[in-house]
């Protein structure tokens, strides 16, 4: 994890994670936090419908051991709001990949496609006529929003684009991103830079799966290169940095 003391803060519980080689969340009652940190949840979902329109929450946390408890926190909270405007979706991301198979993940793409074509992108044209409209957004989580999330977003804007680049015929209907090597290098490159500089800041430490987002596959390098870094990540947390 990135820091010696990591709160989550939700509506009425909190969920703490203390410093070791897998972090244990613990979901504490309504009356150990602070009185300030309550009902956020709803006014912070308030506020990003009114900004952004419909929430596409994807939740990418484990549905099994010590991450489950946030997972069922967090649905509890999402129910509670009873809003049309957000939908929740669980994805347990280290379960459908095991053994190091990604292929599974076009399932997650797959269930949103309908609901991403639906939300659509901001275009103008050349007179500075507004085409199309952006209608929602996808706001997603794992534990840190570092490793798994930076996943599943650069393979959704990768579909944004995709579209975005059909609209105009810069690519012909049918005609994928993937197909153009040079670009895609590019493209995935800049989504692991990404992660990778929001690690830097945040745990001053490289993020995890870039192998997948450079490569778009699951390496035997890349797992011992992950593995090095949770090696450092663990240092600095417990003996260097921890309060980053």
């Amino acid at each position: 994890m990135g820091a010696r003391l990591h709160l989550y803060r939700l509506q009425d519980q909190s969920c703490f994670l203390v410093p070791k080689t897998k972090p244990q969340v613990q979901i504490m009652a309504a009356d150990q936090q602070s009185s300030k940190s309550y009902g956020w949840f709803p006014k912070h979902f308030d506020s990003q419908v009114i900004i952004y329109g419909k929430q596409v929450i994807i939740n990418l946390v484990n549905q099994k051991g010590s991450e489950k408890p946030l997972e069922q926190t967090f649905a509890t909270m999402v129910s509670s709001l009873g809003s049309g405007m957000i939908r929740y979706i669980v994805f347990d991301f280290h379960k459908k990949y095991k053994n190091m198979r990604w292929n599974p993940l076009s399932i997650l793409l797959d269930q949103v496609a309908e609901i991403q074509d639906e939300l659509n992108y901001f275009l103008v044209d050349s007179a500075g006529k507004v085409v199309t409209n952006q209608e929602g957004m996808f706001p997603s989580n794992c534990m840190d929003c570092l490793d798994r999330t930076n996943v599943i977003l650069s393979l959704l804007a990768c579909r944004f684009l995709q579209a975005q680049l059909q609209r105009p015929g810069v690519l012909h209907v049918g005609q994928n991103l993937e197909e153009q090597d040079e670009f895609e290098k590019i493209y995935k490159n800049v989504w692991a830079d990404n992660a990778n500089a929001g690690a830097k800041q945040y745990a001053r430490n490289c993020t995890l799966k870039t192998d997948f987002t450079r490569t778009g596959k699951r390496t035997q390098l890349g797992l011992i290169r992950n593995g090095w870094n949770s090696l450092k990540l663990y240092y600095k947390i417990n003996y260097s940095d921890g309060f980053r």
